[in-house]
């Protein structure tokens, strides 16, 4: 059947397409954009706050942009994702769209020519994926033009323009996307090709050419899901003639067959092959075959020996790395291992790329030269996707002492949605165990018992990928810490990592104990970098933070605390790994022998979820192989697991983010100021259900009113309640009524704007609560503004968010300061009671940075003063204090 589309110009919004994302525009973005959100069911934010989901930037250098990226830590894309995902009809990866000037092809606009169409579909993916644009139109737009022949319309153009145009062969799109920045032209011109004269086919047939990623790709987010693994070796023959560069390189050797020799098939020639490789490998820094069934060599990744009793430990780490060691000539034990792999390739074995090793079997380097294979599933069965976790029965360990009952319901009933079990009592009939750490009685039974060991972010991952798999990262695997952590000590900042990559690293920074901040101080003892570059890179450099990569982190979730040595290991400052959460699998093996053997389904078991499917089995499997029982069975999607372990939700706060979670907004259009006073009202709606705000909207401008979003510059405030939004905070001291849903009824009645005294907001409850009377801070209010002798400075972790809580100072007459000043300074400034006339806001977690003013008993107070103060309309220098103790 098929979907429901919203029709916006010439473009077709599948419905729902953006359902749940709430945005934030930064700078000038077209309307269209806009339209095309709403029509796939997104909302906009008009402030900047944690709410947000998603910030709408084309242009870096808008003040908003550093704020969302780096203190909110939202996903920054360009409107070019809102167009395209329209197009694909599906959300497409984020990274292929930031507008952050320091990727590798910001600045280039590519135009293929002359190029087949598998050829031209990659460079497209990769110049987009990393920031880039193509076109087919060569004009003045253009930077490069990428093609494999000197000659052409498009080439003679570029040519006559070359001091604007750059003609480049699809190896420089290539080479700058492996070294992960962008080279010099010169070499990669298409003159330097060399055309080799064709030669008879020789009778015997060559093997066929290994099928690249691309080759298959024809969606365009399938070509931006692969573009960020694409490598020199991805791109086919530009032409039928082979090309020969002149300036020739060392050609690499992951396309020859080890087991089809082209040139002989004697295991000499084998042999020589094996020697070439790793040469190769050697020269290129790469790994060395393992020597031990479990274990590494001492010297092992990147070939730097680990140190073996270093006294340094993290808090001084410098930024300098280890040095290499000199790489020992080739042994006699070198060549016998040369042979031992020659003889293990003559016999027939399935290579396995790292994407089935990830959602399939794994395999393990052992001492007598087999490759342990780990399961998931039977291979021989074929699970439809929306069954993952058909013959499975799960025991939760651990997470029922902190997770409430309605929660483990839920996870039970998304459990058997997918074709799994959850038993209440450990049995042998139990294949995995959900455990949150290895201290327990239940871990160490079912370790020995052979069980299947994961956590919930196993359980989540699994879902979202509709494959059950081995456990692939350092999350799936029970922590070796419960109470007792390492990292307690330690503060650590992420940067250049977004959506889920960044939630997982904050996961990982919460299992081994230790701090996470959104921001870079002095305090700062480590920065987790994706790659080299952004503000905190440089700001880390310059303080002398140690940067490390996510391995190092990894290791230490895993129970190496050798990462938290120092010196830094080399390893730790190494950026371009393909797969930074990779997993050493020798790390985790004991962890592994559950998985040695697959996971079978009965025959009761599919008779139960999918009765057809014995009789597809019995009938050679000529059904579809992916169909899916789930539509027979009624079972629908669910929401997928998102289990906060072992985080708990602040007090501080909480109450004010429910609320803003729940807030409707106006769905119509936002207008600014009347253009002229004309005693109408201008209204500000909040705490009432969306469908009655639109329905109310429209009678209030029948009735010649006005409906803004803004409280700045709003007359009345309608709320069925007192409610401590953003809206009702920042109107309380620029309205002048604030009445009950029930003035716009009667006025509506009467079909015109009745008097407002009757109908003046009352809660007796809320004046209960917070210990205030409406009626007497309204007319406080209107004396005076509440802040107007003070200046505030927030700390970047308070909460509400400092974007929230800037805007209720600057409604109540109060100014902020984006940097504290001095001690001195600020013993200084008194209003002209005597009281303190400079207020610093924070919040627990953000108490490392006022040590300074701790020293000197200086106070700092929690977001209350502000909250609780608006409400009272009364500045309270004792009540909201932090104690230093």
């Amino acid at each position: 059947m098929a979907k429901n589309t919203n029709k916006v110009g010439d473009m077709e919004v599948p419905d729902g397409l953006f359902k749940n994302i709430k945005y934030y525009l930064i700078g000038t973005i077209d309307d269209q954009i806009t339209e095309l959100l709403t029509a796939g069911g997104a909302k906009r934010d008009h402030y900047l706050s944690e709410m947000v989901t998603y910030a709408i930037a084309d242009d870096a250098s808008e003040p908003d942009y550093m704020e969302a990226k780096e203190l909110f830590e939202l996903p920054v894309v360009t409107s070019r994702w809102v167009i395209l995902s329209v197009k694909c009809g599906v959300l497409l990866p984020i990274n292929a769209f930031s507008p952050d000037p320091s990727q590798i092809f910001s600045d280039v606009v590519a135009c293929p020519s002359q190029l087949t169409a598998g050829d031209g579909r990659t460079v497209w993916a990769l110049v987009t994926y990393h920031g880039g644009r193509c076109q087919l139109t060569l004009d003045s737009k253009v930077t490069h033009l990428v093609t494999v022949k000197p000659s052409g319309p498009k080439y003679d153009c570029a040519m006559r323009h070359t001091d604007k145009v750059k003609v480049v062969t699809p190896d420089w799109i290539l080479k700058c996307a492996a070294e992960k920045t962008k080279i010099e032209e010169t070499r990669y011109h298409p003159r330097l090709l060399v055309f080799e004269e064709e030669k008879k086919p020789e009778p015997v047939k060559s093997p066929p050419r290994p099928i690249s990623p691309m080759d298959t790709l024809v969606h365009p987010q399938e070509l931006l899901t692969f573009a960020g693994q694409i490598s020199a070796q991805s791109l086919s023959s530009m032409t039928q003639a082979p090309i020969v560069m002149t300036m020739s390189m060392p050609q690499p050797m992951s396309h020859i067959d080890a087991s089809k020799p082209e040139m002989s098939r004697t295991k000499e020639a084998l042999a020589r092959m094996v020697n070439q490789r790793l040469e190769v490998n050697n020269r290129e820094g790469g790994v060395q075959l393992p020597s031990t069934p479990l274990r590494p060599p001492v010297a092992t990744v990147m070939g730097v020996p680990r140190q073996s009793s270093p006294r340094n430990m993290l808090r001084n780490i410098t930024n300098n790395g280890e040095s290499r060691s000199p790489r020992s000539p080739r042994s006699p034990a070198r060549k016998q291992k040369i042979s031992q792999l020659v003889s293990s390739l003559s016999r027939p074995q399935k290579q396995m790329s790292p994407q089935q090793m990830r959602m399939g079997a794994r395999q393990l380097p052992s001492a007598a030269g087999d490759m342990p294979m780990y399961f998931a599933h039977d291979p021989t069965e074929t699970i439809p996707s929306d069954l993952c976790l058909l013959g499975c029965v799960f025991y939760i360990a651990d997470y029922q002492k902190y997770l409430e009952s309605s929660l483990l319901n839920t996870w039970k009933q998304v459990v058997e949605q997918h074709g799994g079990h959850i038993d209440e009592s450990y049995s042998n009939r139990v294949t995995h165990v959900l455990c949150e750490h290895q201290k327990s009685d239940v871990f160490q039974l079912a370790l020995r018992d052979g069980k299947r060991l994961v956590t919930a972010h196993w359980l989540n991952d699994c879902l979202n990928n509709k494959k059950m798999a081995v456990p692939w990262l350092a999350l799936h695997f029970p922590s070796p810490y419960a109470k007792e952590k390492p990292c307690t000590n330690q503060i650590i900042c992420v940067t250049n990592f977004e959506g889920e990559e960044r939630t997982r690293i904050k996961h990982m920074i919460s299992s081994v104990g230790a701090k996470y901040t959104g921001y870079m101080t002095h305090a700062n003892s480590v920065l987790i970098a994706a790659r080299p570059g952004g503000r905190k890179y440089l700001r880390a450099l310059e303080w002398r933070i140690p940067i490390v990569n996510v391995q190092w982190l990894t290791e230490i979730v895993l129970n190496d605390l050798n990462a938290l040595k120092l010196p830094v290991h080399a390893r730790f400052q190494n950026f371009n790994n393909a797969d930074p959460f990779s997993i050493e699998l020798w790390r985790v093996s004991h962890l592994l022998d559950g998985w040695k053997v697959p996971v079978r389904v009965s025959k009761e078991t599919w008779k139960k979820f999918h009765p057809s499917h014995l009789l597809k089995r019995s009938l050679g499997n000529k059904g579809s192989p992916g169909s899916s029982p789930g539509s027979s069975m009624g079972v629908g999607m669910m929401t997928d697991i998102k289990v906060e372990v072992g985080e708990k939700r602040k007090a501080e706060g909480d109450g004010y983010r429910e609320q803003q979670r729940k807030k409707p907004r106006f769905q119509e259009r936002e207008v600014g100021r009347p253009p002229q006073p004309n005693g109408k009202p201008v209204i500000l709606m909040t705490s009432l259900p969306r469908e009655r705000v639109q329905q109310l909207g429209q009678e209030i401008v029948k009735l010649g009113g006005y409906v803004v979003e803004s409280a700045e510059f709003c007359s009345h405030l309608v709320a069925s309640y007192v409610a401590r939004t953003l809206k009702f905070l920042t109107a309380f001291g620029r309205v002048k009524h604030i009445v009950s849903p029930a003035w716009i009824e009667a006025s509506i009645r009467e079909h015109k704007f009745l008097d407002e005294a009757p109908f003046t907001l009352k809660d007796v409850k809320a004046e209960l609560n917070y210990n205030f009377i409406l009626d007497e801070s309204l007319a406080r209010a209107k004396t005076k503004p509440l802040f107007q002798e003070l200046t505030f400075y927030l700390t970047p972790g308070v909460v509400p968010s400092t974007k929230t809580l800037t805007e209720m100072i600057r409604s109540a007459g109060g100014r902020t300061v984006p940097k504290r000043p001095s001690i001195a300074f600020i013993r200084r400034q008194q209003t002209s009671q005597g009281d303190p006339a400079f207020i610093v806001i924070t919040c627990t977690s953000d108490l490392y940075l006022c040590h300074d003013l701790k020293t000197r008993n200086m106070p700092v107070h929690n977001a209350e003063f502000i909250l609780t103060g608006i409400l009272k309309q009364e500045v309270d220098h004792q009540s909201y204090r932090i104690g230093w103790s």
